[in-house]
């Protein structure tokens, strides 16, 4: 999967699956660093 296509709400989304706290504050590339 390309993270780099997703948007933000897509990202949040899976690092909401994933369990990942403080998603919610972060920017799109803080997202995608993170569910790498």
């Amino acid at each position: 999967m390309d993270l780099e296509n997703l948007n933000v709400k897509e990202l949040k989304s899976l690092a909401k699956e994933k369990g990942i706290e403080g998603y919610s504050d972060m920017k799109k590339s803080e997202l995608i660093q993170i569910l790498k």
